[in-house]
């Protein structure tokens, strides 16, 4: 978070703002908000019968279009041993753990190596790779690129554009 910051992969997930940020045409989404959502998700879900750990260990950090929500297991007092937790809308199981950290688990989606999961992890597919290699854009880039009528994920012309007001 502290070498990147929030921002879109391909405009189909996206990294949290740690915190909420003011004054943006639009809000990117942060993390208590999606941990908020996740730690519901967890309870409407049966809780502890469909995944035995304490919702206060649950800490969000991104999102798919999926509408997936991709968090973190705080239980570990050394964040960089905190596991993967996806929890997943169109999914089965709907949560699902990954022993490794959020920038293994984007590198794995990104590259589509399979190794170590039984199933695909989130409710999109190859969303993610429409374009090679995939890209990043920082939330600021994005919203400027709004800004000026182009699509957030790409720079490209948006054309809807004229449909919203900038």
């Amino acid at each position: 978070m502290s070498v990147y910051g929030g921002g879109s992969i391909n405009g189909e997930a996206g990294v949290l703002l740690p915190v909420p940020t003011e004054g943006i045409p639009w809000d990117p989404g942060d993390m208590a908000g999606e941990t908020e959502n996740a730690r519901y998700g967890w309870e409407m879900e049966g809780g502890r019968a469909a995944l035995d750990v304490d919702p206060a260990h649950i800490l969000a950090w991104g999102i798919t279009s999926g509408p997936d929500i991709l968090c973190w297991l705080t239980e570990d007092s050394d964040p960089d041993r905190w596991p993967v937790l996806v929890y997943g809308r169109h999914t089965s199981p709907t949560f699902t753990v990954h022993p490794f950290g959020m920038v293994e688990f984007l590198r794995r989606l990104v590259h589509e190596d399979y190794d170590g999961w039984s199933s695909w992890p989130i409710s999109i597919g190859g969303e993610l790779w429409n374009c090679s290699p995939p890209t990043f854009v920082h939330w600021r880039v994005g919203q400027l690129r709004w800004k000026a009528g182009l699509d957030p994920a790409t720079g490209e012309p948006d054309p809807y554009a004229d449909m919203f007001p900038r």
